[in-house]
């Protein structure tokens, strides 16, 4: 029997372990000077010229300036992802009756959920804000 395995980039968010999976992932790139959105929901980390090109950065979590974020194409689009701890690159056994997942040491590791994260990184309209 054939295991599939699933090349991955390992992250730690929140004292979690999470995965990308490296169909998403562009490349790994210092955060630098990134600029806040006024008005802008806690997800979305700022604005940042990365290599050139300028890209949303969204927060998995807590930011550390000084740690590399992951930069992801989503949408067609790069975001960069910061808040995340780059635990390790590679490939890992995909568990059958969870496909969503990798296996990392006898551990089920889900997917970070970039669409969830790029979700709440969108602004709310401005009617109905009360704050």
């Amino acid at each position: 029997m054939t295991t599939d395995r699933r090349g991955c980039v390992l992250l730690r968010v929140a004292g979690e372990l999470r995965h990308l999976p490296q169909s998403v992932v562009a490349r790994f790139a210092p955060l630098g000077a990134c600029a806040r959105v006024p008005g802008s929901p806690p997800a979305l980390h700022g604005i940042a010229q990365i290599s050139g090109e300028v890209m949303a950065v969204l927060a998995a979590g807590p930011v550390d300036v000084a740690a590399p974020m992951v930069v992801c194409t989503w949408a067609g689009e790069h975001v960069g992802v910061a808040g995340a701890e780059i635990v390790g690159v590679g490939a890992y056994d995909v568990p059958e009756t969870a496909p969503e997942c990798v296996e990392v040491d006898g551990e089920w590791v889900r997917p970070l959920d970039l669409a969830d994260l790029c979700a709440r990184a969108q602004p709310m309209p401005w009617t109905g804000r009360t704050s």
